[in-house]
């Protein structure tokens, strides 16, 4: 099977229309609407996303121990490697008013001087549409070959 991920719900549908040699049939996965077709014998599935499947965020905080480095600390306190530049000042800091703590600096808040450290943060995915990362699980599974038909920009890269 060859599966067909697109931006859109009806970007999805007019593919499977135009690519088909039938008419595409309509069917879900998962409560996510995908359409299938052949193509030259072979069989298709298309399925359209909803925008922002993954939402990208930072770390509230970010600690340093000279034992592991420099790690973002996530709300739910998971960690993340963080590859911050070794000329950046690392603690104990010379205040200890916020942003900053006793091993790391408070990301979340956004200040100033928090700003360089901000840009070398790392960044975490976050799924947004869960049903959709469902039925796309799926699908793959199935699937010997997959085609990323969305557009040129950064939300079709983050799908992608």
């Amino acid at each position: 099977m060859k599966l067909i991920v697109t931006e859109k719900n009806i970007a999805a549908q007019k593919i499977a229309s135009l690519l088909s040699d039938t008419k595409p049939k309509a069917d879900k996965v998962y409560n996510t609407p995908v359409y299938r077709f052949i193509i030259d014998g072979q069989d298709c599935v298309t399925v359209g996303l909803k925008g922002h499947i993954e939402e990208v965020t930072f770390p509230d905080e970010l600690s340093y121990s000279k034992r592991r480095g420099w790690v973002g600390i996530c709300a739910n306190g998971e960690t993340v490697k963080a590859q911050i530049p070794r000329s950046f000042e690392k603690p104990p800091w010379t205040t200890k008013r916020k942003p900053w703590t006793a091993d790391g600096l408070i990301l979340k808040s956004w200040k100033i001087p928090t700003l360089p450290y901000l840009c070398y943060a790392p960044i975490i995915k976050v799924p947004k549409e869960k049903e959709i990362i469902r039925s796309l699980k799926s699908l793959a599974k199935k699937a010997d070959e997959a085609i990323i038909a969305t557009d040129f920009d950064r939300e079709g890269e983050l799908i992608g």
